[in-house]
Formats: structure tokens, sequence, C-alpha cells
């Protein structure tokens, strides 16, 4: 018996998806057979997605929005610090002033120096969202130009701002702009 043309063409096509010449194979195999199981994927499949995205979108603008009121906090507590400083040359009753301050407003450390200047070039760009977020939250409230350091002290983060006649070096502990909340809901 010879073959029709519809039956040989099945027997191509057959020998292609063995070849792995249709792409269509590799799907096939992976895809229920029966009914019970292809329903089973209809009704699941969205739910399943659905899901990923609601968690992604939620965690994503929660981690957002945390980070910009972390930042907004700092950057509200460092203005605070330089309006204490003001103009005043006196380092003895600025000194004292600024342990009461920086304490009360859980920073670190505050050091000035005198008469320095930022080195020249521009300062390194943002590119975590802890940097975009403090950098924006720095710029509305100290007019003054500064630089963040998220990378080289491990468990601080150090802001510079330069002022007419000094610079001031604020350290903040990096908890202090991390919310654990994020990582407890993953």
């Amino acid at each position: 018996m010879t073959p029709t043309p519809s039956q040989d063409k099945t027997s191509q096509d057959r020998a292609a998806d063995a070849a792995g010449g249709d792409g269509r194979s590799w799907i096939k195999r992976l895809l229920p057979r029966s009914l019970l199981g292809r329903s089973v994927l209809i009704i699941v499949t969205p739910l399943i997605l659905t899901q990923v995205i609601a968690t992604w979108i939620f965690y994503e603008r929660h981690y957002d929005n945390i980070t910009k009121r972390l930042s907004e906090s700092l950057a509200g507590s460092i203005a605070v610090i330089l309006q204490v400083m003001g103009d005043d040359p006196d380092a003895a009753r600025l000194s004292g002033e600024l342990e009461r301050t920086t304490h009360m407003l859980w920073l670190e450390d505050v050091t000035w120096d005198v008469g320095a200047r930022f080195p020249p070039g521009a300062a390194p760009e943002p590119r975590t969202l802890l940097d975009r977020k403090l950098t924006i939250a720095l710029e509305q409230r100290l007019r003054h130009p500064f630089r963040i350091d998220t990378r080289s002290l491990d468990r601080r983060v150090g802001i510079d701002i330069q002022l007419p006649d000094r610079v001031v070096r604020v350290l903040v502990a990096r908890k202090r702009l991390f919310s654990s909340t994020t990582y407890i809901f993953i």
C-alpha cells in the first residue's frame, strides 16, 4: 500500500518533530495531555501569574516608599545640624551643641574641617535606589553641594556637605536608611 500525500506529510511532520525541527515539539511534551491536566493549567496559571505580579508590585512600592521616607528623615536631621552650626566659628560651643543634637537625631558622628573644599570633579552618579532617594531628599533640604558615600564604609553612610567656609561630614548608621520589614515580608 502506498501512503497518500496526507499520510506521508504526517509521517514527515513526525520525523521533523523527533529531529527537533519544529519549535512546537518541546512545548507539546511539556503540556498535559489529559482534559483534567489542561483544565487545571488553564485555572492555575493565571492565578500564579497574578500572584507573582501583585507581590512584585507590592514589594517594589513598599521598598521605594520606605527608602524615600527614611531618606527624607535623614535629610531633615542634617538640615537641623547645619542650622545649629550656623556661621559660628567657635568650635568649643559648637562641639557641645552638636554632641547633644546628633545624639537626639540618631546620627553617629558630625565633624567639620574649616577651610576645606571638595576636590575638583563631578560627584559620582547615584547608582542604587538608596543613592537616588537620598540625593533627591538632600537636594530638597540642603541647598548646598554634597557627596554621598554608601559604598566605602561597611555599616555606615557618609555624607559630606560643602558650606562656604568648611566641609561638614555626617556619618549615620546604614540601618537608619533600611527597613527590615521588606525582608520579613519576603
